[in-house]
C-alpha cells in the first residue's frame, strides 16, 4: 500500500472528509487530494502531523511494505511514555520530599546533643575551651546516640537530595 492510500484509509477510518483533514493540517483540500492519488508527497512536518492525528507511526505512513497496524498496539505505544514520564516525575518528587524530611528530622537529635553538650561545657567551665570541647561535651554528656542518629539522617537525606539534584540536571 502506498503513502497516499494509507492517508486515505486512515482519514476515512476517522470519518474525516478531505476538507476536514485539510483544515486540521492548515492546507488546501487539493493538497490532500494530490497526496491520496500519489501525485504529491507530504513534507516532513505534515507526515509528523498525520502520524499524530491518525495515531500511527511515521514508518507506517512512509514504508510501502507495512500492513495496517493494530490500533490498540499503536495507542498503547504512544500513551506509555507519557504515563512512564508522569510516574517517574511522581517518584522523583517523593524522593525529594523524603530526603527533605530526613534532613529536617536530623535537627531534633542534633538539638538534644547540642543542648546536652552545651550544658556539660557550662558545668565544667569550658567557656574558653579548645576545638574539641564540643565533641568532648557530646561524649561526656552521654548523648552520642542522638548525635549519631542526627548525623546519619542528615547524611542520608543529603545524599538523596544530592542524587536527585544531579539526576535532574541530565
Amino acid at each position: 500500500m502506498q503513502t497516499g492510500e494509507k492517508i486515505a484509509l486512515q482519514r476515512k477510518r476517522l470519518g474525516l472528509s478531505q476538507e476536514d483533514l485539510a483544515l486540521e493540517l492548515k492546507l488546501s483540500r487539493q493538497a490532500v487530494s494530490r497526496w491520496e492519488t500519489n501525485e504529491a508527497t507530504p513534507g516532513t512536518e505534515k507526515i509528523i502531523q498525520l502520524s499524530r492525528l491518525f495515531q500511527v507511526s511515521i514508518d507506517y505512513l512512509l514504508l510501502e511494505e507495512q500492513e495496517t497496524p493494530d490500533m490498540e498496539t499503536v495507542r498503547s505505544a504512544t500513551s506509555q511514555p507519557e504515563g512512564d514520564t508522569q510516574r517517574r516525575s511522581k517518584m522523583r518528587q517523593r524522593r525529594i520530599t523524603f530526603g527533605g524530611w530526613l534532613c529536617a528530622a536530623s535537627l531534633f537529635p542534633f538539638m538534644i546533643s547540642i543542648g546536652a553538650a552545651t550544658g556539660w561545657m557550662l558545668r565544667h567551665n569550658w567557656y574558653y575551651a579548645d576545638k574539641g570541647a564540643f565533641l568532648t561535651g557530646v561524649i561526656e554528656s552521654g548523648k552520642t546516640i542522638p548525635f549519631g542518629i542526627g548525623a546519619f539522617l542528615l547524611v542520608v537525606g543529603g545524599v538523596i537530595l544530592g542524587a536527585e539534584y544531579l539526576y535532574g540536571q541530565k
